[in-house]
């Protein structure tokens, strides 16, 4: 472990920071002093192609991530840990472009804004953020936004969050099922699995904000460790196959 102190641009405050060196990282970073004509393009291209940012991943100085639809260039290398968001440490992380001016609404990619829930009817959107589980057995239909029974889906349901249903409404992901990846760290498998839609979730606060499906226990464990709680992923919200209907 080493020991950094940084002081803030702002020459107001010093923060201290003990983070672990960096082994690895997450894609490649840029030169320290790319040529000025190319600065503004290699931006841009941390909006189309940088990885969403994830707890428990070791990042190096130059790194590129994107969270809350905005690019940050890792300043200080670490393994990230779950309060430690690029937003919040700035002593770790640059913001360098807004992404949701560079990346149009409509494309279907959302880097982890934990509030953007996507538009149209629902069908091949793509989503990245984090899953929890839950425990539907027994759960009666009444119990659930879709009126559906978690047991007439073979336990292979989830809820989702609540600002999915206001943008697409129920009479669509109640008869939509979502094709869920983990990544593969952060307790994920790297595996999928897909499920059924029961019900809409209201809690936002875990992992940043970024919780945006909360999965029963026998899906969860098809895909991720269950003691870790909750696992990043990548989803899209599809038509059920007819398994699952």
């Amino acid at each position: 472990m080493r020991r950094h102190m940084v002081v803030s641009s702002l020459g107001v405050s010093t923060l201290v920071i003990t983070v672990a060196a960096a082994a690895g990282c997450l894609g490649q970073p840029l030169d320290e002093d790319p040529p000025i004509e190319s600065l503004e393009s290699a931006l841009d291209g941390a909006c189309t192609s940088a990885p969403a940012w994830a707890a428990g991943v070791t990042y190096a100085t130059g790194a590129y991530v994107q969270y809350q639809s905005k690019a940050y260039k890792c300043i200080q290398g670490h393994t990230s840990l779950s309060n430690w968001t690029p937003d919040v440490v700035a002593a770790l992380w640059q913001q360098t472009a807004d992404c949701s001016t560079t990346n149009p609404p409509d494309a279907g990619t959302d880097a982890g804004s934990g509030t953007d829930a996507g538009s149209g009817t629902g069908g091949g959107s793509s989503y990245s953020g984090y899953t929890s589980y839950n425990l539907y057995d027994g759960v009666p239909a009444t119990s659930v936004k879709c009126n559906l029974d978690p047991q007439a889906y073979g336990m292979m349901v989830t809820a989702i969050r609540h600002d999915f249903f206001l943008a697409q409404g129920a009479g669509v992901l109640c008869n939509k099922c979502v094709r869920v990846t983990s990544k593969p760290f952060g307790g994920g498998y790297g595996s999928t699995v897909v499920v059924r839609i029961i019900d809409e979730s209201n809690d936002f606060t875990n992992n940043g904000g970024n919780r945006k499906l909360d999965m029963s226990l026998q899906a969860f464990q098809q895909i991720g460790n269950k003691d870790v709680g909750s696992i990043p992923i990548d989803f899209t919200i599809i038509d059920c196959p007819a398994n699952l209907d």
